[in-house]
């Protein structure tokens, strides 16, 4: 990387967001020019997790706004001089119903939260990663992306769309530097599943090789590699971090 070099975090409130956060400020100032860190709605949870001194930091932006419309986020873009050669689309929203429930504002909402606001920002950045010939951004799946889930088949569908915007983007913005993966996690601690029951908690444990839900941090990790130079022949690429679970 460069020092020129800047990342922008979408849905840094979220668990997995704030994770990548922690472990990415540290390269402020090394590897990175200017941080942004995006909530939606709750930017005071991440206000909440920095140190004074992180916070203090005019490198450091936290900023807020609704991602689901194009014309929307390329005027926010524009307003705080963002532009960055890094981006992780960390956003997103969850749904656990049966199809039958699920209806036109249930289904426009999950796919403005997962699929829109990556595409929006990604073609909002993409002008200054191209003039660059440089950029690396890495895209939120999950495990049900690839392999579908009774009662999630709503929000697996435009999880599944990440990966196929990850892979079509990868073939298109290669020839111009730009590296574009994926992440799919599979059982992860965060608030996204604290629906499940110590039942099914323990059930879903059992189908796991490694017999535990992940961490925050170990997600984080694996977004560390796919953005750095470690990963710079790394490109179209979807990453498991799902201690195993066989998917088809």
């Amino acid at each position: 990387m460069t020092t020129t070099d800047s990342l922008l975090i979408a849905g840094a409130s979220g668990d997995l967001g704030l994770a990548i956060a922690r472990r990415l400020l540290p390269r402020l100032g090394r590897d990175y020019s200017d941080i942004w860190l995006h909530a939606h709605q709750h930017p005071e949870r991440i206000r909440a997790a920095l140190t004074p001194a992180e916070l203090s930091d005019p490198r450091l932006h936290i900023v807020s706004t609704d991602l689901s419309g194009r014309r929307q986020v390329l005027s926010w873009l524009d307003a705080n001089k963002i532009q960055a050669t890094h981006l992780v689309y960390a956003a997103g929203q969850a749904s656990y119903r049966q199809i039958q429930d699920l209806d036109e504002a249930d289904w426009q909402a999950l796919n403005d939260a997962n699929v829109s606001g990556a595409l929006w920002l990604i073609q909002g950045l993409l002008p200054g990663m191209l003039a660059r010939r440089r950029g690396s951004i890495v895209l939120m799946s999950s495990i049900w992306g690839r392999a579908g889930a009774a009662c999630e088949a709503a929000y697996a569908a435009t999880k599944a769309a990440l990966i196929s915007l990850t892979r079509s983007l990868a073939a298109e913005l290669g020839p111009s530097g730009i590296r574009v993966n994926c992440l799919a996690p599979g059982l992860i601690d965060s608030r996204m599943n604290a629906h499940l029951s110590p039942d099914e908690r323990k059930d879903f444990c059992e189908g796991i090789p490694l017999g535990r839900a992940g961490r925050p941090e170990e997600v984080a990790a694996a977004c560390a590699w796919l953005l750095g130079e470690q990963s710079a022949y790394v490109t179209g690429q979807v990453l498991g971090v799902d201690g195993g679970l066989v998917v088809s």
